[in-house]
């Protein structure tokens, strides 16, 4: 449903209600440390739609998140693993 969105057309405060309904049904808790970005991302939502509504914050986020996971799983191949499994 928000794939592929630019920033014009995606809701952030619907996205997160969705995404924290999902993992409470599912019983996953977010740590802080994800949730304040999100809180960050609220913050600006609305300059950046009025600045540039084009703007595709995931082809953005992409190879940050995908460096991200890979840092994980270096670190820890166990609980990367884990978690990937857990996100399916």
């Amino acid at each position: 449903r928000y794939g592929g969105l630019r920033s014009a057309g995606f809701d952030l405060p619907a996205f997160s209600l969705e995404l924290f309904r999902s993992q409470q049904r599912r019983r996953i808790f977010a740590p802080p440390d994800f949730v304040f970005p999100l809180i960050s991302l609220l913050m600006i939502e609305a300059t950046i739609k009025d600045l540039d509504p084009l703007t595709d914050f995931q082809a953005i986020a992409r190879p940050i998140v995908s460096d991200s996971l890979l840092d994980a799983a270096e670190e820890d191949p166990a609980a990367a693993e884990e978690d990937r499994v857990r996100s399916h």
